[in-house]
């Protein structure tokens, strides 16, 4: 059965004949080179767009002769439309970041920079190198405190103590 139909009921329809061709030629891949596919398709089927990603692989006996062939197919539909929707916020927050006239950033849990602005190392004329995907906060808090951002004091202080304000 495929999406409740029987063979018969999907046989001659135009997706289902050009998956059947496909299908035919990576098992024919299969048995002669005696390898693993891994396919991903996309396709309307009743008016709904659907991705399905297949593997098939080689069964064979004791002489390494190929006897039968194996296949394990998953409609990611859901997980694609998720990706496109995250990629599309993504795309949305740097097109924010990129063109904001403030200084922003975000960290994790662990005080490692997930994303910034480009203003903000421009408004604290903070070097690009010390802001990355997965660098400390630490460090730029320390290039501050060192600068005399943070006014007198020790800098290895300053800066533990501005970074005791974020853990609140």
């Amino acid at each position: 059965m495929i999406q409740g139909k029987t063979l018969q009921e999907v046989n001659g329809n135009a997706v289902f004949d050009q998956v059947l061709k496909e299908s035919e030629v990576a098992d024919r891949e299969v048995i002669e080179k005696n390898t693993v596919i891994e396919r991903e398709h996309k396709f309307i089927f009743e008016g709904r767009h659907h991705t399905v990603t297949d593997r098939m692989f080689p069964i064979t006996d004791s002489s390494g002769e190929v006897i039968e062939i194996g296949g394990v197919e998953l409609d990611i539909t859901e997980l694609k439309q998720t990706e496109e929707a995250l990629a599309a916020k993504e795309a949305q927050l740097r097109i924010a970041l990129d063109h904001m006239s403030g200084g922003l950033f975000m960290v994790d849990k662990d005080f490692n920079f997930r994303v910034a602005s480009p203003n903000f190392t421009e408004l604290y004329k903070i070097p690009p190198e010390l802001v990355y995907p997965g660098a400390p906060l630490k460090g730029i808090l320390a290039f501050r405190a060192e600068r005399g951002d943070y006014g007198p004091g020790n800098p290895k202080t300053l800066a533990k103590e501005r970074l005791q304000g974020y853990l609140g």
